[in-house]
């Protein structure tokens, strides 16, 4: 993991990655996310193409893994509830699933993942159940996801009465997930 931070870290140092500002509110002094990482910085695909991960996927969705992303970020994403399934799915549906990678140790107070065990089983939820169309979203970008999607995943979750929990991950820690 040291190899493959210090890889992102040379990589934003020469320029190859430039990251979006992505405020998380006033004073906040780290950029946004980088979204594939991995096609500028090799080291990357040591973790995407991990063959631990990789089995533990085959091993949970029953299914052989295909990789096909990577995230960094200097902090936590700030983003609400959600499923990944409303902004990424397959056909059929159901064989998404994403695994996290702590680079360092995670502590309560620095903004922990939060996940609700058994969500993974509710309906899935897209764009067009909560009266998004592709047009408002050209037209006024994540404003209707903010307004009409967070707050459906909420009552969901309310309904359903699950209890949120959080990781607090050790360097090293891998947490896999179900996208929905």
């Amino acid at each position: 993991l040291d190899a493959v931070w210090n890889g992102y870290e040379h990589a934003i140092q020469k320029g190859k990655i430039q990251l979006p500002p992505e405020s998380a509110g006033p004073g906040d002094p780290f950029p946004g996310r980088f979204l594939n990482p991995h096609k500028k910085v090799p080291e990357f695909c040591r973790v995407l193409k991990h063959p631990g991960m990789l089995n533990w996927i085959r091993v949970l969705m029953e299914r052989e893994p295909k990789p096909l992303q990577t995230i960094a970020s200097h902090k936590g994403s700030q983003q609400g509830i959600h499923s990944d399934s409303i902004h990424m799915t397959t056909y059929p549906l159901g064989y998404l699933s994403a695994a996290w990678i702590a680079c360092e140790d995670i502590h309560p107070d620095s903004g922990p993942l939060v996940f609700y065990p058994g969500s993974h089983r509710l309906p899935f939820v897209f764009s067009k159940d909560v009266g998004i169309s592709e047009a408002e979203f050209r037209r006024d970008g994540y404003r209707p996801y903010q307004e009409k999607y967070e707050p459906h995943i909420q009552r969901v979750i309310d309904e359903h009465q699950l209890e949120p929990h959080y990781f607090h991950a050790r360097k090293g820690d891998v947490l896999i997930w179900h996208a929905n």
